[in-house]
């Protein structure tokens, strides 16, 4: 535990000051968290977008390379 009855008003003061501080960078720090926490999960949406519109293409390739259907009749 600390004895802070040995320090005077000012000390304390400026303890108080110090704390409020680095509270307030905590919360930016957690708020910019969240910020990038948010970009990051749109980010992985869109990825996983893309890879089933990679899915379907390599897809559509082994059907045409498979057996031998054409483009026109894939897209049809």
């Amino acid at each position: 535990m600390i004895n802070d009855n040995k320090k005077s008003r000012e000390q304390l003061i400026k303890e108080l000051h110090d704390i409020r501080a680095k509270y307030v960078q905590i919360e930016e720090n957690q708020s910019n968290y969240f910020d990038i926490e948010k970009k990051l999960k749109k980010h992985m949406h869109n990825l996983k977008e893309r890879i089933k519109e990679l899915n379907c293409l390599y897809g559509i390739s082994k059907l045409v390379e498979n057996y031998g259907i054409s483009s026109r009749d894939i897209i049809q």
